[in-house]
């Protein structure tokens, strides 16, 4: 399985500098299933770009980090990333329409997939580790 987790212009940044993404406390059911090197990808609903991928390096918790967030909104339900070579999709809803409907937090393995094939085309890389 793959996650996804959403940003703004507000909170990409803190999300990035950190390595750490969040997610409502209504979500957590499906965020605390999340394991140790688990694809996750970005979403921005500022811009509609997605990015991606990144590895969970550390198992979800509520509050992983308490002072994250603050000033931005409530996101306690909270995962390490790490990455190694990300990219950017704009416009991901055009190539993604499942991104276009109601916000989600767990991809399906088709779902998966497709935003795999749409990065690798976007990178121009063989993304394998991720298949």
């Amino acid at each position: 399985m793959s996650y996804l987790f959403y940003c703004t212009n507000k909170t990409t940044d803190e999300c990035l500098e950190k390595g750490l993404f969040g997610n409502s406390k209504q979500h957590w059911d499906k965020v605390k299933k999340i394991k140790i090197g688990d694809p996750v990808f970005l979403y921005n609903l500022s811009t509609g770009c997605l990015i991606g991928p990144f590895r969970a390096s550390s198992r979800p918790k509520i509050h992983l980090d308490p002072y994250a967030f603050l000033k931005k909104g409530n996101f306690p339900a909270q995962v390490e990333v790490t990455w190694t070579l990300i990219g950017e999709i704009k416009a991901a809803h055009k190539i993604l329409p499942f991104l276009s409907r109601q916000l989600k937090c767990r991809l399906t393995p088709t779902e998966t997939v497709k935003v795999l094939q749409a990065l690798h085309e976007v990178m121009g890389r063989k993304v394998y580790s991720w298949l």
